[in-house]
């Protein structure tokens, strides 16, 4: 059979590839554009010059038994979109490629991982539930048309600096060991939708006048952190959407002012907080949505 025109190939889900070779899987087509084998039982690592196809634009290799560290050549595709490797046993440090912004090369074992180009591309980078360690890449924050980023449930480390992208709807970082200051440009990403920071040592500072702009806005999470809120007691804020807010563990010590502002709250979870005496007659005023 001739597969050398074909551009979408799909056998996720009830598919088991365990005995087939990952490379020829990875190279049946040069005109290859989409490849999906989520949920295929597939193991090993992925050798370093397995991506072949440059057509390449939607790779998702989700929920597999992979494992070994990340090869730079899967962030070496000019035309790649989407890239999900979530929920496998990839470890090690994310790779470092070249930055078309900054033209580093930052520290990293190059002879183990050679550079990449800097997939200018990608819109969507789902990471989660891997074994990954180390900081995160400056590539990442530079991309400029960013849309999802979903790197919870590692290891990662070091601080979160300000995304050059200001199309952001999805953001997981829950779950890692990262520290320092959120950027109050995070708060500023007026699309977002989902904002999950849990599980980490972050010092968050919300401003009310920001987070009334994210007119998208559904779940905030950001439970085990050290979190502030900032506004001007003179102002009466509205935040219209519903949302779904976590609040735990994160060294409370009243009921945050700021949930007299919320119209739609579906959710809240303030539990295992230092909050003490009566619950202020105002939050049963607080709007909760249906």
């Amino acid at each position: 059979m001739n597969l050398s025109n074909l551009r979408e190939l799909s056998l996720s889900h009830g598919s088991d590839l365990s005995t087939v070779p990952l490379v020829s899987l990875m190279n049946l087509s040069s005109s290859l554009t989409s490849l999906n084998l989520e949920n295929c039982q597939l193991h090993g690592e992925l050798p370093q010059n397995i991506f072949q196809s440059h057509k390449l634009q939607s790779l998702d290799l989700r929920g597999n038994h992979l494992s070994g560290p990340i090869p730079c050549s899967s962030l070496n595709l000019e035309s790649l979109i989407y890239l999900d490797l979530a929920s496998n046993n990839f470890i090690g440090q994310l790779p470092e490629v070249f930055s078309n912004s900054t033209k580093k090369f930052s520290s990293y074992d190059s002879s183990k991982y050679p550079p990449g180009s800097f997939p200018s591309n990608l819109n969507s980078l789902y990471l989660s539930g891997n074994l990954l360690n180390g900081t995160i890449p400056s590539w990442i924050f530079e991309l400029p048309y960013l849309v999802s980023l979903d790197i919870g449930l590692n290891s990662l480390t070091g601080e979160i600096r300000n995304f050059h992208s200001t199309s952001l709807q999805y953001l997981f970082l829950g779950g890692n060991e990262l520290h320092g200051v959120i950027p109050r440009s995070i708060f500023q990403q007026v699309k977002l939708q989902y904002l999950d920071l849990s599980s980490n040592n972050f010092t968050v500072i919300v401003e009310l006048e920001d987070l009334t702009k994210l007119k998208e806005l559904e779940i905030l999470y950001l439970s085990s952190n050290n979190v502030s809120w900032n506004f001007n007691s003179s102002k009466n804020y509205t935040l219209n959407n519903r949302l779904d807010l976590v609040l735990s563990s994160c060294n409370l010590i009243e009921f945050p002012p700021f949930l007299k502002s919320v119209q739609r709250l579906g959710s809240l979870d303030l539990s295992s907080n230092q909050l003490h005496g009566s619950v202020p007659k105002w939050l049963w005023e607080v709007g909760f949505a249906e």
